[in-house]
Order: C-alpha cells, then structure tokens, then sequence
C-alpha cells in the first residue's frame, strides 16, 4: 500500500499539530516500508527521518484552506497513493481515500470563540471548518478520534489515545512531582485529573500549571485532609502556577479518561 502522510505543520515554529507529526514519523521509522511525506517550505530536517523507500515533497499548504480541498488531493494522486493520513478537519472532497485523525469535534472551538469575541473572519473560518466537516465525514474512509468523548460527540471513530513524546516522560528516572497543564477551558477536565491524582498510592508532588482556575487551588490540600496523613503544605500559587504535595493511602487507582485505551497514536498535541 502506498501510503502518504501530511506532514505540513512541522516547521521549527510547530507546537501541537508538529509535535503530532514529528512523533508519527519517528513511531513510523522501521514500521512503515513505503511513505511518502508532504512537507512545508523550511520544514524541520532534524525530524525527517533518511528511511529507504520513504520520499518527501515539499508542496506549499498556504493558505490552508487551498491546500486541504485542492493541493493535497492533487499531490496525493500525482503520487500515486492509496491513501493520505492527516489531522485535518477540513477533510478533502474529492481525491484518494482519507484516514483522519481528530482531537475533537471543531463545534466545541466555534462555540469557544464565539464566547471569548473572536472577530468575525475567525468566526467565519469556524463555520467554513463545521461546514467542510460535516460534508467530508461521509467520504473519509477511516475516522480515529482521540477520545470517547469526540466519539460520541462525532457518532463514528475508532478511539486512539493520544501518546506521549519521549520529552515528558521521566525514563528510569524516579518521579518527583505529576504535572498537569490547566485551563479555565472546562474540556481539559482539570477536575477529573486531580480527582485521579488523589487516588495514587504513593503520589508525588503535585503541580498545575497554566491559567489554572481559582478552583483547582484548594483541590490538593482537601484530597490530604481524607487520607492518613497531612499536606506537606499549602498550595502555592503563582501566576502561571501552583503546586502542593498530597499524600494519599487510597488503595485505588482510575483512568481520567474514565474508560480503557484501545490503541495509542504516537504524540498528543498539547
């Protein structure tokens, strides 16, 4: 099977959608024998692996829209792929079938932006992206979704659990502290996170970083006060961050997600 990837966020400025791509194909390296790589201008040589029978073209996905529903498709078939994998929700019309990687469905961003005051271009490309989506769901030939949640929230899907790149685990290291990045957005499940934090055995220093809400201040120094032994001390906040030290004795353990990985991809984008 020829097999193409689109790899046109990884520039050296890349964040998530990069950090995806980057680990995909470093996942990728030995597993897949043929791939063809679409690449931006000035993409980050240091992550695209020298691979017997993989080849890059560099192609220009600017702007976005263009690139997705006409420069793509027509790269594909020049290429003369079976398939193209890519994290777009703006899925292609027409061209090769399409394997689609989705975080969540975009209705969640429009309805976010529109809270916040996005200007209006910004609120016309959210209902360009829930409008494209809606038409190119039926012409993708394999939809993953990166949680039951989107599952639900999309109908379809196979559930792949976003996986985590080689920078933020600990290795054979001994853990000193669980960090988990906030928001005020309620989708990062902050709640659920430290709820499951307050259930390890022997957990270790606790820190939230980010736009952590207010709310999240107290939650360590509470899940202490139920176990058998106190806090080290109260969170401290910064503003960026707090941390606490919450020993428990709960002899249970959870899942945030609250349900089982079926599979993991290679990266997740935050």
């Amino acid at each position: 099977m020829r097999l193409g990837f689109d790899a046109t966020s990884l520039t050296e400025s890349g964040k998530g959608l990069a950090t995806f791509q980057r680990e995909f194909l470093r996942a990728a390296r030995g597993a897949v024998r043929e791939l063809t790589v679409f690449v931006p201008p000035g993409a980050e040589r240091a992550s695209l692996p020298d691979e017997p029978g993989w080849r890059y073209v560099q192609v220009s996905p600017r702007p976005m829209l263009r690139w997705e529903q006409l420069g793509r498709p027509r790269a594909a078939r020049r290429a003369g792929l079976d398939v193209v994998l890519h994290l777009s929700e703006r899925a292609s019309l027409f061209g090769p079938p399409q394997v689609v990687y989705v975080y969540e469905h975009p209705r969640h961003r429009a309805s976010l932006n529109r809270s916040v005051g996005a200007p209006l271009r910004q609120r016309a490309v959210d209902a360009t992206t829930l409008a494209l989506f809606r038409l190119a769901l039926p012409r993708v030939a394999e939809l993953l979704v990166a949680s039951e949640s989107t599952r639900r929230d999309v109908g379809r899907g196979e559930v792949v659990y976003p996986g985590v790149a080689s920078v933020f685990r600990p290795g054979n290291e001994q853990p000193r502290y669980f960090l988990h990045l906030a928001s005020s957005d309620p989708r990062d499940n902050s709640g659920v996170v430290l709820e499951a934090y307050a259930r390890l055995d022997e957990p270790p220093g606790l820190v939230v970083g980010g736009n952590a809400p207010d709310a999240l201040a107290p939650t360590p120094r509470s899940s202490a006060s139920r176990s058998n032994g106190p806090a080290s001390g109260p969170p401290r906040r910064s503003p960026t961050s707090t941390a606490a030290r919450s020993p428990t004795s709960t002899r249970r353990s959870t899942r945030a997600s609250g349900s089982r990985p079926r599979r993991r991809s290679p990266a997740g984008r935050r």
